[in-house]
């Protein structure tokens, strides 16, 4: 039997830690952490030194991590999304993602190269990493998207097929197929808030958190057919 991992504390940060994401660089795996403090850190998780950090003016609240790629998307109290560069064990400069709206969800792709961005105006968006371009507008929610994921094949730029899902205020969750010229919206209606949704590894399956008054359930439905 292996030994169990010892706990170790990450002391560094100022305010309350409220997000967390391991990122793997150069075959190491590190870990991130967003605060209140305005800071997001990088720590290796085996001694709990800091490796590197950010600072910022606005509180930080989310922090998304590639699974390979070594990329960070985090997001801030005042509703930017930013990505920042890595050299080596430092994170450098800042790529702002100039969004339509307040940013309220951000994810990475698993190799790094995309950011799929939740947003108040209504639509989610996806972005090129390196660029900071913007590459597609989801639009079509008639509320706020508050949650959104997505999953990506194919390894070139021109051959990668993108399926999205979106949760928004106005009680639905959208599955996208974004290579279409007109992206196929499939609208899972809920009677409730819908305030987080997953999308599976083989894209089957849609998991969805819904709100019920005071309670908050999970539920799986079929990517289909809602």
């Amino acid at each position: 039997l292996q030994a169990p991992v010892p706990s170790i504390a990450l002391q560094g940060h100022t305010a309350r830690v409220n997000d967390v994401a391991f990122i793997e660089y150069n075959n190491t795996e590190y870990l991130a952490t967003a605060s209140r403090d305005g800071s997001v850190r990088i720590w290796d998780p085996a001694s709990g030194r800091t490796v590197t950090s950010h600072k910022g003016r606005s509180s930080v609240v989310k922090v998304a991590a590639s699974e390979a790629g070594g990329r960070l998307v985090f997001t801030t109290k005042n509703g930017r999304a930013a990505v920042p560069g890595v050299d080596g064990k430092r994170l450098t400069r800042l790529c702002i993602l100039r969004s339509g709206g307040r940013v309220s969800d951000a994810r990475v792709s698993r190799d790094g190269s995309l950011v799929l961005t939740a947003e108040s105006d209504r639509t989610a968006r996806i972005w090129d990493v390196k660029t900071g371009e913007l590459l597609h507008v989801l639009a079509g929610h008639q509320g706020e998207v508050n949650s959104a994921a997505f999953r990506v094949t194919g390894k070139q730029h021109k051959d990668k097929k993108i399926r999205v899902v979106t949760a928004s205020r106005d009680r639905t969750a959208r599955i996208w197929d974004v290579q279409l010229q007109k992206p196929r919206v499939l609208g899972i209606k809920s009677g409730s808030r819908i305030t987080a949704a997953a999308l599976s590894p083989d894209q089957r399956r849609v998991a969805l958190v819904r709100r019920r008054g005071p309670r908050f359930e999970a539920s799986v439905v079929d990517a289909r057919t809602g």
